[in-house]
């Protein structure tokens, strides 16, 4: 009985924090079949020009936040700021002249250099306003078809505009347009313009260099909105104003849209904001050309970059942080983390804390494949280890993922990519720089066996016997690769399946699960129990075939994904065997090619793709402080997730119209278990009235390190907020415990 309350409290809970994007925020009613919200539209002349014979010249430009690194073509980058600006030119934007009347007498786009000309009557007033968008189809930039607005709901485009004249001679006349960075906070809700354009630049950016080295034919025509609003957190429209910090990428119903975090809750100073960010938003990007030229069936969720994480995940994190590398020639990844903090990846060097420590990990690890690409594109001068030389290498990375014998594969993983290169396009030999990588597979079993090993009734000479992998990780780390074998299971026709999972060792616990709604692969039966439906368990089915754990399914035609998995770390190699309908099966006895022809299936859901994140959580409520009217208890709590962290830092920050009661504004705590929460406690007294509590801000920003990997995180909340969320948590609680107090008296059969 006691697992069913918690059950139902977990669902309340649930329900009550996860705010889902709604039918206006993300659809607009029929904006699937639509391309942007009808806010935007291509631009159309209205009004002819009779005398046009007055040549305007053009020159836009945006401001741009410059993050500097020291030895950023070497070997150790490292981040020292990010107060430089850097005006920019405004490439392939969308503009249009407005007459007096404010009719439209010219479209066009800026050039790749910001500067462009048109003619006007003599003598007239005119405004030209320069768009953040590009709708009007440009060979020269791909073709490309992408709109930055500011939310989904609102669909309103950034823009720069200028209103001048024409006199009587008929002489030319240069403009200057700028759209320059805020002069202070107050302004920057409103004004930050600069943003959306450089968001714009870097998706040009990337579609350059596409066509300098896929093929000056590339064309890139599918729709993109990307959504930026100064002071928002994205997070929001998915789970409500207190949701973590993040950019992400969602597609849905074949509509794209990547969310860039433009703060939180208001704050641009201390909270992160990632429209400066050009690894974030090109990182991004990628998950969209991914999804459009390739295949990326990825789980989506949250990746630090120090664990073995789902391999279909870690393949699409991988080439994104490549991908972003090669766009902007530097061998990092670097996202400025409030103020003064970074998370910066060297992607010339290991440090071990982000590399596979063992044969076939690579396949797990986002930096060993992000690593393994830039070895293959680096140049001599920036080499650290000498592999291959020269961008031209890029168009047979490209080639091979944008393949059919890619895409057409059930899940797509580092070792997919790896096995269909090695068949298919083997112009060039990376043996070495796998093995140098880790990305290399057991004997007699596909590349991308330590994923989906293929499953098959035909055993002549195969071993019938299923193994988990021995390896040497530490206890403190991810052991994905340890406690996991993840079966592909080709169902010919649709119908019901009993499956069957026999071992001999009395003292394991071993459960299997079928994938479904694309969720990340599990680390323990308890997180699996969770969030699969599907699941095996001991029944009358098991012990009349002296199964150890059973499964009666119905299953649509195609290849399903199978996750078996053990409940605690091993010393050696456990053997299992895995049986279908009474029948036996083992490691398939076919070939690649015939591998590659079978039908593919896997459902298909929303995917977020969240940029990198800290491998800890935190989170801020406050309380009323004794009888005091404005006193009031703030608590912080950092939650580490599954890692061993050291010098973990949580400062305390707020507006003036606050006094601090008690508490320390700055703690450090030497180290954190996996798992570990630590709680901070500060009593403030609010000096504004409790009308205006929607003045009173509060901040926290925490920094903690790994094996000499620093992560930052920050929160911004007002007071008000803080309270209502504190608040909406204790009538949740109170709800629930009326449901439970009701449920004693009844007698529930399950």
């Amino acid at each position: 009985m006691k697992h069913l309350f918690f059950s139902i409290l977990y669902s309340v809970i649930l329900s009550s924090c996860n705010i889902k994007l709604s039918a206006v925020d993300i659809i607009g009613g029929d904006q699937t079949s639509r391309v942007y919200p009808s806010k935007i539209t291509k631009c159309k002349v209205e009004v002819s020009l009779t005398d046009a014979n007055t040549e305007i010249n053009i020159h836009a430009k945006y401001t741009a936040k410059i993050s500097e690194v020291n030895g950023e073509n070497g070997s150790n980058p490292i981040f020292i700021g990010a107060d430089s600006v850097e005006d920019k030119n405004i490439r392939y934007a969308d503009y249009r002249v407005l007459n007096s009347s404010g009719k439209i007498v010219h479209c066009g786009n800026t050039s790749g250099d910001g500067e462009f000309n048109f003619t006007l009557n003599k003598s007239s007033d005119y405004s030209l306003i320069i768009y953040s968008y590009i709708l009007k189809p440009n060979t020269d930039v791909a073709n490309i078809n992408v709109a930055v607005m500011n939310s989904p709901s609102e669909g309103l485009p950034y823009f720069v505009k200028k209103s001048f004249s024409t006199d009587n001679s008929g002489r030319s006349k240069s403009l200057n347009l700028t759209a320059t960075l805020p002069e202070n906070d107050n302004t920057k809700l409103n004004t930050n313009n600069s943003g959306a354009f450089n968001i714009l630049d870097q998706i040009v950016e990337s579609n350059l260099f596409l066509k300098q080295n896929v093929g000056s034919n590339f064309t890139n025509t599918t729709p993109l909105e990307v959504y930026w609003k100064s002071g928002l957190n994205p997070g929001s429209y998915v789970d409500g104003e207190t949701a973590p910090a993040v950019s992400f990428f969602l597609k849905n119903n074949n509509h794209s849209r990547i969310f860039i975090l433009g703060g939180m809750n208001g704050d641009t100073g201390v909270s992160d904001t990632d429209e400066f960010d050009n690894s974030v938003i090109i990182h991004e990007y990628s998950h969209f050309l991914l999804s459009t030229f390739s295949k990326d069936n990825s789980p989506g969720g949250r990746h630090s970059g120090v664990e073995s994480i789902d391999p279909r995940l870690a393949w699409s994190e991988g080439f994104a942080n490549f991908f972003q590398a090669s766009v902007l020639n530097k061998s990092f990844y670097l996202d400025v983390v409030g103020a003064g903090g970074a998370n910066l990846i060297n992607l010339e060097k290991e440090n071990g804390v982000d590399s596979p420590s063992i044969n076939g990990e690579g396949n797990y690890r986002e930096f060993s494949i992000a690593r393994f690409f830039w070895d293959i594109v680096d140049s001599p001068s920036s080499d650290d280890d000498r592999h291959f030389e020269g961008y031209s290498n890029f168009k047979l990375i490209w080639d091979v993922v944008s393949s059919e014998n890619f895409k057409s594969e059930v899940a797509t993983s580092m070792g997919l990519f790896n096995e269909v290169q090695n068949f298919n396009f083997d112009t060039k030999n990376f043996s070495s720089l796998r093995s140098r990588h880790r990305q290399n597979s057991p004997a007699n079993e596909f590349f991308r066996s330590l994923y989906a090993f293929q499953l098959g009734n035909d055993c002549s000479g195969q071993n019938n016997n299923l193994k988990f992998t021995q390896t040497q990780h530490p206890a403190d780390e991810n052991n994905i690769l340890q406690r996991k074998r993840v079966l592909e299971y080709n169902q010919i026709r649709s119908g019901n399946v009993l499956f069957g999972l026999k071992f001999t060792e009395t003292n394991k616990n071993i459960k299997f699960y079928i994938q479904n709604f694309r969720k990340p692969m599990n680390n323990s039966i308890e997180e699996s129990d969770i969030n699969y439906t599907r699941k095996s368990s001991n029944n009358a089915d098991c012990q009349a075939s002296n199964y150890k754990q059973c499964l009666n399914v119905n299953l649509d035609a195609g290849k399903h994904l199978i996750e078996v998995v053990l409940q605690n770390r091993i010393d050696s190699d456990l053997d299992f065997q895995f049986f279908a309908n009474e029948t036996q099966l083992c490691g398939e006895n076919t070939t690649y090619e015939t591998a590659l022809n079978k039908p593919a299936y896997l459902n298909k859901k929303n995917v977020n793709f969240y940029k990198l994140t800290a491998p800890f959580d935190l989170d801020i409520t406050a309380l009323k402080h004794g009888q005091v009217v404005d006193e009031y208890q703030l608590t912080a709590t950092f939650t580490n997730q599954n890692l061993n962290l050291d010098n973990i830092q949580l400062d305390w920050l707020h507006s003036d119209n606050i006094k601090i009661i008690s508490g320390n504004l700055k703690e450090q705590i030497a180290s954190a278990k996996p798992n570990q929460k630590i709680t901070i406690k500060l009593v403030i007294k609010a000096l504004d009235n409790l009308d205006n509590l929607d003045k009173v801000k509060i901040y926290l920003s925490s920094k903690a390190s790994y094996k000499n990997r620093n992560f930052s995180k920050t929160l911004a909340f007002t007071l008000k907020q803080l309270i209502n969320k504190s608040t909406k948590k204790q009538n949740l609680l109170f709800k629930t415990n009326k449901i439970l107090k009701k449920l004693k008296n009844e007698t529930i059969y399950y």
